[in-house]
């Protein structure tokens, strides 16, 4: 056993009975700076998503209970540590551990729990001394609702835009480069309507547990909304298995060192407007901290997918919709992540999709299956609603499903059986970085293409004729006019696109049709459905309906 590793079940379990514990005391090492040394010899040659795995058992939780997302949303909980002057407002479900990760695992962290004056938090002028935030190099507030006077407001305001502790400029040393965690929960009603639909934000007020005082734009910009109510209410404890972590001694000498490096500024080119640039830096920096070694080398891909993630939650204070998708380079991210759930090779992908609940795979070694890797709490929701639907669907409305294999026990992998090709491929991932020997790339590809060529040609056809109904194949306009078999609203939902049509059909939010695909089986002249969580099966109209309008797309032939 490498010498800076422990048990965390164990440090969890004395913790557990008594709370008065220092980790860093349960946890005490003989020689501390040997285990170091061999903590970063080792560390330099981990893959990415054993660094994450291991960062996060670290913590004392488990990374294999741990969707990516999740894992992604605990990642930067932890910035903080190794990046100066990271706010983040971190608000959640009660029950994830939230104030223990800040009071209990490090030193240089403090919680406060109830009211405090600015004098404590800043600058006593009549004692001449800093507050908390000059001795700590993180401080998190357990209730936002503590801080409800305009007063401290405008201090912390001014703190975190310029780090001064002081007004007065007869104090010297009063920069502090302390990071604020603002931790809360969401009201029962606003919850709901976070689990309702966790990516349509336009009537939710993500910064609700604050005052008035709080509400600015000022306030808004300069800290980080990490989304973790997209994780389940669950504290991922490690408690039934012996799993290893790094020493909490170690960890906190490596973060220390972390925190006096700095991420090469040319290294981030960002179009965004200047007030979020700073709040983009601190993730991107962070994440590159906790994960790379050496901060002039990091592979270009994950540097993207860093700042893509940074984006999207920096504008999330300002933005209606939530994606945290879309992108290249995030979406391999999210690919690797998800590697733990993998059968086989990461490299063994053949066909990768993304949406935001779930990742849609096809290996190699089984082309004719379909894996749904859940990506967050939702998507284990829609896999168990698609087998609940496949259980309870007739043998006619089964004809118009992809086949379900089987779900594991958490919901978390649903295998479907399907050989036919998805049609069309806006949520298509190109897997080429999934691949370290170019040779293999071009051996894939061509395979891939001579496999596909045909069903290519004839999803083309297709896609001409739903998508531009003008646009007549081996017939001419005339012919096509008269055998018409669709109303004029029909016509335009179907010339707009198919999704139109399904979001008016089954009533969905319009922000969630791009999730509904669809699979036309060419040789058969059939349909069937890739994703079938959102069907009600029981009224047994939805698939009677749709597959009625594809009679009259098909008669049009």
């Amino acid at each position: 056993m490498k010498s800076y590793l422990i048990n965390k079940k164990n440090t969890n379990e004395q913790l557990k009975y008594d709370k008065t514990l220092n980790i860093m005391d349960i946890e005490s090492l003989e020689d501390s700076e040997q285990a170091y040394v061999d903590f970063k010899n080792d560390w330099k040659n981990l893959s990415l998503i054993q660094k994450v795995d291991l960062l996060i058992n670290s913590l004392g939780k488990d990374s294999k209970k741990m969707l990516p997302v999740e894992k992604i949303i605990q990642l930067i909980s932890i910035i903080p540590f190794v990046e100066y002057s990271t706010h983040i407002s971190y608000t959640s479900p009660f029950s994830q551990g939230k104030t223990f990760q800040y009071s209990k695992i490090f030193p240089n962290s403090k919680v406060i729990s109830s009211g405090i004056t600015e004098a404590a938090l800043f600058f006593n002028k009549n004692k001449g001394e800093f507050g908390i935030l000059k001795n700590y190099d993180v401080v998190a507030f357990d209730d936002v609702q503590c801080l409800n006077n305009d007063s401290i407001a405008s201090s912390i305001y001014d703190f975190l835009s310029s780090g001064n502790l002081s007004r007065s400029n007869n104090v010297e040393n009063s920069i502090s480069r302390s990071s604020i965690i603002f931790l809360s929960n969401y009201t029962e009603e606003t919850q709901k309507k976070l689990e309702n639909n966790p990516y349509f934000l336009k009537e939710i007020n993500l910064f609700e547990p604050f005052s008035n005082s709080f509400q600015k734009e000022a306030f808004k910009s300069r800290v980080v909304v990490l989304p973790a109510y997209l994780m389940r209410d669950e504290n991922f404890i490690i408690s039934e298995e012996d799993i290893y972590g790094i020493n909490i001694n170690v960890l906190h000498k490596f973060f220390q060192e972390k925190l006096k490096e700095s991420l090469p500024l040319f290294k981030i080119e960002l179009s965004c407007k200047e007030r979020l640039k700073n709040n983009i830096y601190s993730i991107v920096s962070g994440l590159s901290k906790l994960l790379f070694d050496d901060l002039e080398s990091i592979p270009e891909k994950y540097l993207q997918a860093f700042i893509q993630l940074a984006e999207k939650l920096v504008e999330l204070p300002f933005e209606n919709i939530l994606k945290l998708y879309n992108k290249k380079e995030l979406n391999y991210l999210l690919i690797e992540l998800s590697s733990i759930f993998f059968k086989y090779s990461i490299e063994n992908v053949v066909e990768a999709y993304i949406y935001e609940d779930r990742c849609i795979l096809r290996f190699q070694e089984e082309k004719n299956i379909l894996y749904k890797i859940a990506l967050t709490k939702y998507g284990i929701n829609k896999n168990l609603r698609e087998v609940k639907n496949w259980q309870s669907a007739s043998s006619s409305q089964k004809s118009y499903l992809i086949e379900l294999e089987n779900i594991d026990k958490n919901g978390i992998i649903l295998k479907s059986h399907t050989e036919l090709p998805i049609l069309g491929d806006y949520k298509k991932i190109n897997l080429d970085s999934f691949y370290y020997n170019q040779d293999n790339i071009q051996t894939e590809i061509c395979e891939i293409k001579d496999e596909l060529k045909e069903c290519k040609e004839a999803l083309k056809d297709l896609a001409d004729i739903l998508k531009n109904l003008n646009t007549s194949y081996k017939f001419n306009n005339t012919i096509f006019k008269n055998r018409l078999l669709l109303s004029k609203e029909e016509y335009r939902d179907l010339k707009d696109e198919r999704k139109g049509y399904l979001g008016k059909l089954f009533d969905i939010y319009p922000q969630n049709i791009r999730d509904y695909d669809i699979i036309f089986d060419i040789k058969d002249n059939k349909i069937k459905f890739l994703n079938y969580d959102f069907i009600d099966i029981a009224k047994e109209r939805s698939l009677e309906d749709m597959i009625g309008y594809h009679e009259k797309v098909k008669s049009l032939k």
